[in-house]
């Protein structure tokens, strides 16, 4: 077999992709205005923050991948009419739209998601960032923009719509001056007083391990060590913690023990019934005779007529 496989090949594309050269670190970028301002703040003083690993880098370019399927879609409606990345200018910066429909003057922005996140869209940052397109681009050519949702275990499509408030579009022109503001007098932005350190999108959970943003130990640790704001936010944050494990222990053991006599009354059903089986409106319960119990939904096909 050659030494040369898929997977060293894609791992080879995830490292030349991560040392690419992004973005001016001195632009504000219209896509980060419903990000946290604090991260966008210190890119934009120059700080450096910490390279994302190859898993966060494949995550970002299975994101790519979308947005070329949900490209080629429209391609095959409006040949040669799709534009990519459409420059969107703005007085504090550029923009970069995914996809833009010229006919029909419609504008696309994929994005990817978890299928426990469907009932949550749109994601309120994802609109503010369409909402910043709609102010600059969309709305002066009559346009309309829509969000589409890849669900990740599916690979379901979900459209929303994005209509222009102009209210929210004056709330984030503010916060781009803010971060200007930021920008030329060389201070930071705070840390938003509800984050934490472990919550997105500071720190979050992945395969059991702690995935944290670029510039985690800008705001929560000194030389490695956290402060006392995030030593605080994380105390609070582990006594609640604690309390739903207890509370939800407190509720498995009553459950357990309200189990256990359902099961005697049941295995007494059973052997009036003279059998180790009781099933209808498509649920079955099982009593082994060893006395081990089994309980599973039936498949619609599988229940009693």
């Amino acid at each position: 077999m050659s030494e040369l496989t898929t997977e060293a090949l894609y791992r080879r594309f995830l490292v030349d992709r991560q040392a690419a050269p992004k973005f001016h670190p001195g632009e504000i970028r219209l896509s980060e205005v419903g990000a946290c301002q604090r991260k966008a703040s210190l890119r934009l003083l120059g700080r450096e923050g910490a390279k994302p690993d190859l898993t966060q880098e494949s995550i970002f370019a299975s994101g790519d991948e979308h947005e070329e399927r949900i490209a080629a879609l429209w391609e095959a409606e409006f040949p040669g009419a799709v534009e990519r990345q459409v420059q969107v200018a703005s007085p504090f910066g550029v923009g970069h739209m995914d996809i833009w429909i010229s006919p029909i003057r419609h504008y696309v922005e994929a994005k990817s998601t978890l299928l426990k996140h469907r009932r949550y869209l749109p994601f309120r940052s994802h609109v503010e960032q369409v909402t910043l397109y709609l102010h600059y681009y969309i709305v002066p050519r009559g346009g309309t923009a829509e969000i589409a949702y890849r669900i990740k275990e599916t690979g379901e499509i979900v459209s929303v719509p994005v209509a222009y408030d102009a209210d929210l579009a004056a709330q984030l022109v503010d916060r781009l001056q803010r971060l200007a503001d930021a920008r030329d007098l060389g201070v930071a932005l705070p840390i938003p007083d509800d984050a934490s350190p472990d919550r997105f999108p500071c720190g979050w959970m992945r395969d059991g391990k702690l995935v944290t943003c670029e510039f985690w130990h800008e705001c929560w640790g000194v030389q490695g060590r956290t402060d006392d704001v995030g030593a605080m936010r994380l105390l609070a944050r582990y006594r609640d913690a604690e309390a739903k494990v207890a509370t939800a222990r407190g509720q498995a053991a009553e459950a357990e023990e309200e189990r256990e006599g359902v099961r005697a009354a049941m295995a007494m059903v059973m052997e009036r019934l003279g059998q180790a089986v009781v099933h209808g409106d498509g649920y079955e319960v099982r009593r082994s005779v060893s006395g081990r119990w089994t309980a599973r939904e039936m498949q619609e096909k599988e229940a009693p007529v």
